[in-house]
């Protein structure tokens, strides 16, 4: 959901921003073990990069 809603994000652990950045980089490329974890932890993750965010200035691609 987080992918397909928003530009950028960031992950906190314990209170701390342990990464932030642009979603396609945060998801793509984790430099944080436990972004990784999370994004590992993703259920039913056979996503292909859960096919592009649909334009939400076209509702017929919601």
């Amino acid at each position: 959901m987080v992918r397909q809603i928003s530009d950028t994000v960031s992950v906190l652990n314990g209170g701390k921003i342990v990464e932030s950045g642009a979603v396609e980089d945060v998801f793509d490329r984790p430099q944080s073990a436990y972004t990784r974890e999370l994004i590992d932890a993703i259920p039913g993750k056979k996503y292909p990069l859960l096919a592009r965010r649909p334009s939400l200035t076209n509702p017929g691609n919601i």
